[in-house]
């Protein structure tokens, strides 16, 4: 096992180390995250309506 491997499994465990009433994250789930939060237009370029998303996955 590498390092990077090493790394995720300990932020693995952290998300998973959080209390379920907060809901939190999974790993996978924080890569979709952050990758829209990296590559997402401005929202003054496309306006997002609270009821189009949904956090959890349908």
């Amino acid at each position: 096992m590498d390092q990077s491997d090493q790394e995720l499994d300990r932020l693995s465990a952290l998300l998973h180390a959080l209390p379920v009433e907060n809901m939190p994250m999974t790993l996978s789930e924080l890569d979709g995250y952050l990758g829209l939060c990296c590559t997402k237009p401005l929202m003054s370029e496309v306006p997002l309506s609270p009821d189009g998303f949904s956090p959890r996955p349908l």
